[in-house]
């Protein structure tokens, strides 16, 4: 009924309004840790034993993850009503257990030196500028059966971090790259790029590489996790590069990196994910066969 201020009313036709006895469904997230450790397996566990969808695309009650992720959690009942949890997963790494430079006796009270052979932090730092630094490193590297490794620590949107390139005729592929926080990477002859699902912007250290492997396809790599053949494509047809970049790829919208770059490791091999994991956390890999080019880049780049 509605009245205005002389006092005249008018009345609507009466509605029938559904009041739901259903109680609203509540989204809550059991998680076995909130850290996965190298990439042993947690457990994320919804309270609902039913109407559960995960941002991963699950339906159970129960999901397990060996990485990190930001994970979401709606639940909903048969009247149509949803609620959401959220759970933030890290993850780590054991380090390398220390070693002796050679065998070694040791008296009884007396004390011996070990060495840990594990990446120290740091690494190289760019600036995002025009100016630099970033490094021409003047050497041909493979079109196909190619590992590209390094650390990489960013909190930019978008950037360029590496690709190979000849500077005479201008042409680039192998890029790897940020867009919108997510590592891309491209291949000529594919003129777009493809998004590997990682974000890699949290200003954490994250080991990325990328595996190109005749037969395959191109595979990345991002803390030893891998997205799967993200293109079939097993070859590079930019086949007269000379050289390569470290710190800038000019796909995406901003060329250049801001950020750190450690220990980058090219290989005229396609590197299998447990050959990745075994040795990313080494300064030198345990076996150097089919290493091409390495730089701790603690000012050590050969260019």
């Amino acid at each position: 009924m509605i009245t205005d201020p002389a006092g005249c009313a008018a009345t609507s036709a009466p509605i029938l309004v559904n009041i739901l006895s259903t109680l609203n469904p509540v989204a809550n997230i059991t998680a076995s840790n909130d850290r996965v450790c190298d990439w042993s397996p947690i457990t994320l566990s919804s309270d609902s034993t039913h109407g559960n969808v995960w941002s991963t695309g699950d339906t159970t009650q129960t999901i397990v993850l060996d990485h990190a992720a930001n994970i979401t959690l709606t639940v909903s009942n048969s009247a149509g009503c949803t609620s959401q949890s959220q759970q933030s997963i890290s993850q780590s790494f054991t380090p390398p257990a220390p070693f002796t430079s050679a065998s070694i006796s040791v008296c009884e009270n007396s004390s011996v030196n070990l060495v840990v052979d594990g990446l120290a932090p740091g690494g190289k730092a760019f600036n995002g500028t025009e100016n630099g630094p970033w490094y021409y490193v003047n050497q041909n590297i493979p079109e196909t059966n190619i590992t590209i490794e390094m650390w990489v620590k960013t909190t930019m949107t978008n950037g360029g971090i590496f690709q190979a390139i000849d500077f005479a005729t201008g042409g680039y592929d192998r890029t790897l790259y940020v867009v919108n926080g997510e590592l891309w990477t491209r291949t000529y002859s594919n003129l777009t790029g493809w998004n590997t699902g990682f974000k890699i912007n949290d200003g954490m250290w994250h080991h990325i590489a990328l595996v190109i492997e005749t037969g395959i396809g191109q595979t990345v790599y991002v803390d030893g996790n891998s997205s799967g053949v993200g293109s079939t494509l097993d070859h590079s047809d930019f086949t007269w590069q000379t050289s390569f970049i470290i710190g800038r790829c000019y796909d995406g919208a901003i060329s250049i990196l801001t950020g750190q770059v450690d220990n980058l490791r090219i290989w005229d091999e396609a590197r299998t994910q447990a050959e990745i994991r075994d040795n990313m956390l080494y300064e030198t890999p345990l076996f150097t066969d089919h290493l091409i080019y390495h730089a701790l880049l603690d000012d050590n780049v050969t260019q």
